[in-house]
């Protein structure tokens, strides 16, 4: 699987209604989007850090041993979390790189 195939899995996963999610896409929004791209086998330093550059206002800094929530854990936010990792499958790796490198 390629990182954008991971991002579009995530973002397809999130974009589900919770009481409509396979078993594969409830454990991928388990957590949060960086969680999700852990479970299928790519890391996340790259969101966090890409978070830390923005400081956007609202994303939640708290983490886990899995990695940062970017939203609040709280399903109301999944609709955001899909439309981010939505167009994060959109770029190309040059793209994401070049917005954060390992994106």
């Amino acid at each position: 699987m390629t990182r954008t195939q991971a991002w579009r899995k995530v973002a397809e996963a999130f974009g589900t209604p919770s009481e409509r999610r396979t078993e594969e896409q409830r454990q991928l929004t388990k957590y949060g989007l960086c969680f999700g791209l852990e479970v299928l086998g790519f890391g996340c330093m790259g969101i966090l850090q890409l978070q830390q550059k923005l400081l956007i206002t609202g994303w939640d800094l708290r983490g886990n041993r899995d990695g940062a929530f970017l939203w609040p854990r709280r399903p109301r936010y999944d609709s955001e979390r899909a439309l981010f990792a939505g167009l994060m499958a959109a770029m190309t790796q040059r793209e994401r790189d070049q917005l954060e490198p390992g994106l």
